[in-house]
C-alpha cells in the first residue's frame, strides 16, 4: 500500500495576530509590530512555522513565543526597558494544549489527559521550551540579517515609525522620490546607527554576539 504524505501546514500571521497584539507590546502605538511581522516572515521562509500534526504546531507557536522573548530581551539590553515575557498570557488565543507542552518537556502522563493544567506547571514548561528554542530562531535571523550588525540594524530601527524606516533606506537618486513628501535626510543613517557608539548599544550588541541570551 503507498503510504500517504503528511500534509505540511504554516502557522501564518493572521494565526498569530491576536497573540502578537499582547507580546509586543512595549512600545507606544506598537512600532514593534512590523519588525514582528517581518520576523515572523522570515521565520515561515526558513520552515520554523510550518508542522505537521498538532504536537508539531506547538513547537512553531513555542518558535514564535521565543521571537516575543528575543524582542522583549532586547528592549532591556538596547534601551533598559525592561517587560518580562508573559508567555502563559500570550498563549490564550492560541489553542495550546497542556498535554502537548507535557509532550515536549518530556514530562510523563500515564492516562494521556488534559487535566494537569496547572498555571504554573504550564508556565514553567513554556519557559523551559521558548528557551531551547531561542537558539534556532536567533540562527534564522542572523542567517536572512547576514551577520549580528544586520540583526542588531533591524532591532534598533524597530521602534521607529514604518514611513521613518522607510525614509532612511530611501535612494537619494531614485526618481520616484518627492523631496517634499519627507524630511529623509533627518533620518538616521546605518552607519550613523553603529558608528555612534554608546554604552547601552555596546550591551546591546554584546547581546547580540553571545547568542541573544535569555535575561529571565
Amino acid at each position: 500500500m503507498k503510504q500517504t504524505e503528511a500534509f505540511v501546514s504554516t502557522l501564518t500571521w493572521d494565526d498569530l495576530e491576536l497573540a502578537a497584539n499582547q507580546a509586543f507590546s512595549i512600545w507606544v502605538d506598537q512600532p514593534e509590530l512590523h519588525w514582528a511581522k517581518a520576523a515572523w516572515q522570515i521565520l515561515t521562509d526558513a520552515g520554523l512555522a510550518d508542522y505537521v500534526g498538532d504536537l508539531d504546531r506547538h513547537r512553531a507557536i513555542i518558535r514564535f513565543l521565543a521571537l516575543a522573548g528575543i524582542y522583549s530581551d532586547w528592549c532591556d539590553a538596547a534601551w533598559d526597558e525592561y517587560s518580562a515575557p508573559q508567555y502563559y498570557d500570550w498563549i490564550e488565543d492560541l489553542e495550546i494544549s497542556a498535554f502537548r507542552l507535557g509532550q515536549l518537556v518530556g514530562a510523563e502522563d500515564d492516562d494521556g489527559s488534559d487535566e494537569s493544567d496547572d498555571a504554573s506547571l504550564i508556565s514553567d514548561a513554556l519557559t523551559q521550551l521558548v528557551d531551547d528554542a531561542r537558539p534556532e530562531v536567533v540562527e534564522a535571523l542572523l542567517a536572512h540579517f547576514g551577520n549580528e550588525s544586520g540583526l542588531f540594524l533591524s532591532l534598533w530601527r524597530s521602534l521607529e515609525p514604518q514611513s521613518d524606516q522607510d525614509d532612511a533606506n530611501h535612494d537619494e537618486d531614485d526618481d520616484d522620490w518627492e523631496e517634499d513628501e519627507g524630511d529623509w535626510e533627518e533620518a538616521e543613517t546605518d552607519d550613523e546607527i553603529l558608528n555612534d557608539v554608546t554604552g547601552l548599544k555596546l550591551r546591546a550588541f554584546l547581546w547580540i554576539n553571545e547568542g541573544c541570551w535569555s535575561y529571565r
